[in-house]
């Protein structure tokens, strides 16, 4: 699994979509928005399971944690995964990556800083959806057809080199394997 020195290192992974180039937004594991702190534009806010939150230094990678609830629940530490996915103009692409990231919160830093996945859609020669999903987490690779269909199947391959020079490549390359299985 690819590991990064640092937050800032993992956004510049794929600072744009490697299909359509158009502006990749952040979300987190929860699927929220992850917005950067208004007087600095250098934190990134993740908000944790009872809604306290926790500030990440883009620059440095420190964290702050903020305490809302206050329910008395005890992080000795935890993770967060950021998300930056495709903001096309079109709409009709769809990319992202999931960074893992864990927060130590006793130094107040985060740690192990990792690429857990990649997915990308591409139409196929029939016109259906499909759907790459690189979980270098789980080392493999999902694969699926038809993704709006109640009879959607996920297959799953040996984790393959993504190839963003050519998507075409890469699914003729997958829709292969999926013959073999």
């Amino acid at each position: 699994m690819k590991t990064f020195n640092s937050l800032a290192e993992a956004l510049q992974y794929h600072p744009k979509c490697p299909i359509c180039f158009s502006e990749l937004e952040i979300y987190d594991d929860k699927h929220h928005t992850v917005y950067f702190d208004y007087q600095s534009y250098n934190h990134l806010c993740y908000e944790l399971i009872d809604d306290d939150l926790v500030l990440i230094n883009k620059d440095n990678d420190s964290i702050d944690f903020i305490v809302r609830n206050n329910l008395g629940i005890s992080y000795d530490q935890s993770f967060c995964i950021i998300k930056p996915e495709c903001k096309s103009i079109k709409g009709d692409c769809l990319f992202s990556y999931s960074i893992l990231c864990y927060f130590d919160l006793k130094n107040n830093k985060l740690k192990n800083i990792s690429l857990c996945a990649e997915q990308f859609s591409i139409e196929n020669d029939n016109e259906k959806l499909c759907v790459i999903n690189n979980l270098y987490d789980r080392d493999h690779t999902e694969y699926s057809v038809d993704v709006f269909s109640s009879a959607m199947l996920v297959e799953k391959l040996p984790l393959i080199n993504l190839n963003f020079k050519n998507i075409k490549e890469t699914l003729t390359k997958v829709e292969k394997m999926v013959l073999f299985i």
